[in-house]
C-alpha cells in the first residue's frame, strides 16, 4: 500500500501538499489524456497479435542460429512468457569465431 501511494505521488510531479506550487522531490507526469487513453485503449485491442508477431520473429532468429555455436539467445524465465519485443543474444567470441563488433559492424554495410 505505501508503494502505490509514493508511486502516485510521483506520477502527479511529486507536488507536497502544499498551498503554493512546492516539490521537495523530483517527480514525472504521467498522468495521460482522454486521447491517449482511447489510443492505449484500442492498442490493447491488437496486443495479442503484436506479442506474437514479435515472437515469431525470435523463433525464426533461434531457428536460423540453431546450429551455429557460440549464440544464446535471453531464455525466458520459468512460468513467465516474454514478449519478445527486443530480441536480444550473446555471442562467444571462442566457440562463434567472431566477435560481436564484427557482426554488428557487417550488418551496418
Amino acid at each position: 500500500m505505501e508503494a502505490l501511494k509514493k508511486a502516485r505521488f510521483l506520477a502527479t510531479q511529486a507536488r507536497d501538499p502544499a498551498i503554493h506550487y512546492q516539490h521537495s522531490e523530483l517527480g514525472y507526469n504521467y498522468r495521460m489524456s482522454n486521447i491517449v487513453a482511447g489510443i492505449g485503449h484500442r492498442q490493447l485491442e491488437v496486443l495479442d497479435k503484436r506479442v506474437a508477431q514479435r515472437r515469431t520473429v525470435f523463433d525464426k532468429y533461434k531457428e536460423a542460429f540453431a546450429d551455429q555455436p557460440g549464440f544464446e539467445f535471453m531464455p525466458e524465465l520459468e512460468g513467465t512468457k516474454s514478449n519478445r519485443w527486443l530480441t536480444a543474444l550473446t555471442v562467444d567470441k571462442e566457440l562463434a569465431g567472431v566477435l560481436r563488433a564484427e557482426i554488428i559492424e557487417a550488418l551496418g554495410q
